[in-house]
Protein backbone atom coordinates (compact mmCIF):
# COMPACT_ATOMS: atom_id res chain seq x y z
CA UNK A 1 0.00 0.00 0.00
CA UNK A 2 1.26 3.49 -0.79
CA UNK A 3 0.45 6.49 1.39
CA UNK A 4 1.25 10.12 0.61
CA UNK A 5 2.13 12.88 3.08
CA UNK A 6 0.30 16.14 2.39
CA UNK A 7 3.02 18.11 4.23
CA UNK A 8 6.49 16.95 5.09
CA UNK A 9 6.58 18.42 8.57
CA UNK A 10 6.78 15.65 11.13
CA UNK A 11 4.40 17.30 13.57
CA UNK A 12 1.49 18.44 11.39
CA UNK A 13 0.55 16.42 8.33
CA UNK A 14 -1.99 14.11 6.82
CA UNK A 15 -0.95 10.68 5.56
CA UNK A 16 -3.39 9.52 2.90
CA UNK A 17 -3.80 6.12 1.29
CA UNK A 18 -6.55 4.02 -0.25
CA UNK A 19 -9.45 3.85 2.23
CA UNK A 20 -7.37 5.31 5.11
CA UNK A 21 -6.25 8.73 6.24
CA UNK A 22 -4.03 9.44 9.23
CA UNK A 23 -3.86 12.89 10.74
CA UNK A 24 -0.92 14.15 12.78
CA UNK A 25 -1.69 17.34 14.69
CA UNK A 26 0.62 19.01 17.20
CA UNK A 27 -0.18 21.84 19.57
CA UNK A 28 1.18 25.28 18.79
CA UNK A 29 3.56 25.05 21.73
CA UNK A 30 4.80 21.64 20.55
CA UNK A 31 3.91 19.86 23.79
CA UNK A 32 1.26 17.53 22.43
CA UNK A 33 0.82 15.45 19.27
CA UNK A 34 -2.37 13.55 18.40
CA UNK A 35 -2.47 10.87 15.73
CA UNK A 36 -5.82 9.80 14.31
CA UNK A 37 -7.04 7.27 11.73
CA UNK A 38 -10.08 8.33 9.71
CA UNK A 39 -10.92 10.92 12.36
CA UNK A 40 -10.58 8.63 15.41
CA UNK A 41 -7.66 9.22 17.74
CA UNK A 42 -5.26 6.24 17.94
CA UNK A 43 -2.40 7.79 19.90
CA UNK A 44 -1.36 10.84 21.84
CA UNK A 45 2.17 11.97 22.69
CA UNK A 46 2.89 14.40 25.51
CA UNK A 47 6.31 16.10 25.51
CA UNK A 48 8.08 17.26 28.65
CA UNK A 49 11.20 19.40 29.02
CA UNK A 50 12.39 17.97 32.35
CA UNK A 51 10.88 14.50 32.49
CA UNK A 52 10.06 11.63 30.15
CA UNK A 53 7.82 12.11 27.13
CA UNK A 54 4.67 9.95 27.29
CA UNK A 55 2.87 7.89 24.65
CA UNK A 56 -0.77 6.88 25.12
CA UNK A 57 -2.15 4.29 22.73
CA UNK A 58 -4.68 1.48 22.96
CA UNK A 59 -5.60 2.34 26.54
CA UNK A 60 -1.99 2.04 27.70
CA UNK A 61 0.71 4.55 28.58
CA UNK A 62 4.49 4.27 28.08
CA UNK A 63 7.51 6.48 28.35
CA UNK A 64 8.48 7.12 24.72
CA UNK A 65 12.05 6.04 25.49
CA UNK A 66 10.78 2.66 26.76
CA UNK A 67 8.36 2.04 23.88
CA UNK A 68 10.67 3.20 21.09
CA UNK A 69 14.18 2.32 22.21
CA UNK A 70 17.34 3.79 20.74
CA UNK A 71 19.62 1.06 19.41
CA UNK A 72 23.10 1.00 18.00
CA UNK A 73 26.24 2.64 19.24
CA UNK A 74 26.69 6.34 19.97
CA UNK A 75 29.14 6.73 17.10
CA UNK A 76 26.74 5.30 14.54
CA UNK A 77 25.85 7.78 11.80
CA UNK A 78 22.45 6.12 11.27
CA UNK A 79 19.48 6.60 13.55
CA UNK A 80 17.82 3.38 14.73
CA UNK A 81 14.80 2.93 16.99
CA UNK A 82 13.30 -0.42 18.03
CA UNK A 83 9.82 -1.35 19.27
CA UNK A 84 7.77 -4.49 19.90
CA UNK A 85 4.28 -5.26 18.63
CA UNK A 86 2.24 -8.47 18.29
CA UNK A 87 5.07 -10.56 19.74
CA UNK A 88 7.72 -9.38 17.26
CA UNK A 89 10.45 -6.77 17.37
CA UNK A 90 10.84 -4.10 14.66
CA UNK A 91 13.46 -1.45 13.90
CA UNK A 92 13.14 1.87 12.13
CA UNK A 93 16.40 2.86 10.41
CA UNK A 94 17.29 6.13 8.73
CA UNK A 95 19.89 6.58 6.04
CA UNK A 96 20.18 8.83 2.99
CA UNK A 97 16.72 10.46 3.43
CA UNK A 98 14.99 7.06 3.65
CA UNK A 99 13.30 5.56 6.68
CA UNK A 100 12.93 1.76 6.59
CA UNK A 101 11.07 -0.51 8.99
CA UNK A 102 12.46 -4.02 9.38
CA UNK A 103 11.13 -7.00 11.27
CA UNK A 104 14.15 -7.99 13.36
CA UNK A 105 13.63 -11.78 13.17
CA UNK A 106 14.18 -12.00 9.40
CA UNK A 107 15.35 -8.46 8.46
CA UNK A 108 12.43 -8.16 6.04
CA UNK A 109 11.61 -4.57 5.11
CA UNK A 110 7.94 -3.94 5.90
CA UNK A 111 7.76 -0.22 5.21
CA UNK A 112 9.87 2.53 3.72
CA UNK A 113 9.44 6.28 3.55
CA UNK A 114 11.33 8.40 1.07
CA UNK A 115 11.55 11.79 2.74
CA UNK A 116 11.40 14.77 0.39
CA UNK A 117 12.01 18.36 1.32
CA UNK A 118 8.89 20.12 0.06
CA UNK A 119 5.93 17.72 -0.03
CA UNK A 120 4.68 14.44 -1.43
CA UNK A 121 6.84 12.12 0.64
CA UNK A 122 5.66 8.55 0.12
CA UNK A 123 5.30 5.67 2.56
CA UNK A 124 5.28 2.17 1.08
CA UNK A 125 3.83 -0.46 3.42
CA UNK A 126 3.85 -4.21 2.73
CA UNK A 127 0.72 -6.29 3.28
CA UNK A 128 2.47 -8.01 6.20
CA UNK A 129 2.57 -4.72 8.11
CA UNK A 130 -1.15 -3.96 7.73
CA UNK A 131 -2.14 -5.62 11.06
CA UNK A 132 0.12 -3.15 12.89
CA UNK A 133 -0.56 -0.17 10.62
CA UNK A 134 -1.51 2.21 13.46
CA UNK A 135 1.74 1.36 15.26
CA UNK A 136 3.72 1.82 12.04
CA UNK A 137 2.29 5.34 11.63
CA UNK A 138 2.71 6.25 15.32
CA UNK A 139 6.32 5.04 15.49
CA UNK A 140 7.24 6.66 12.16
CA UNK A 141 5.79 9.94 13.45
CA UNK A 142 7.79 9.60 16.66
CA UNK A 143 11.12 8.83 14.97
CA UNK A 144 10.66 11.77 12.61
CA UNK A 145 9.84 14.13 15.51
CA UNK A 146 12.84 12.83 17.49
CA UNK A 147 15.06 13.35 14.44
CA UNK A 148 13.76 16.90 13.89
CA UNK A 149 14.26 17.83 17.54
CA UNK A 150 17.78 16.39 17.56
CA UNK A 151 18.63 18.41 14.45
CA UNK A 152 17.18 21.57 16.02
CA UNK A 153 19.13 20.98 19.25
CA UNK A 154 22.34 20.41 17.27
CA UNK A 155 21.79 23.59 15.27
CA UNK A 156 21.07 25.59 18.45
CA UNK A 157 24.21 24.19 20.12
CA UNK A 158 26.32 25.06 17.07
CA UNK A 159 24.88 28.59 16.96
CA UNK A 160 25.52 29.05 20.69
CA UNK A 161 29.07 27.77 20.34
CA UNK A 162 29.85 30.04 17.41
CA UNK A 163 28.36 33.11 19.13
CA UNK A 164 30.37 32.31 22.29
CA UNK A 165 33.53 31.97 20.18
CA UNK A 166 32.79 35.25 18.41
CA UNK A 167 32.21 37.04 21.74
CA UNK A 168 35.44 35.63 23.16
CA UNK A 169 37.38 36.73 20.06
CA UNK A 170 35.90 40.23 20.29
CA UNK A 171 37.05 40.69 23.91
Amino acid sequence: MELTFTRNGSENTEIVGPKVSYGVVSSKMGRHTCISRNGTQVAEVEYHAWKNDLLRMGGQEWRVSDFLMKTGSWWSCHMKRTFSANGAQYTWKYSSSVWTLERDSDRQILASMHQRTLKDSKLQVSDEALPIMDIVIVTLTLVRIIQTRQQQAGAAAAASSSSSSAAAAAS
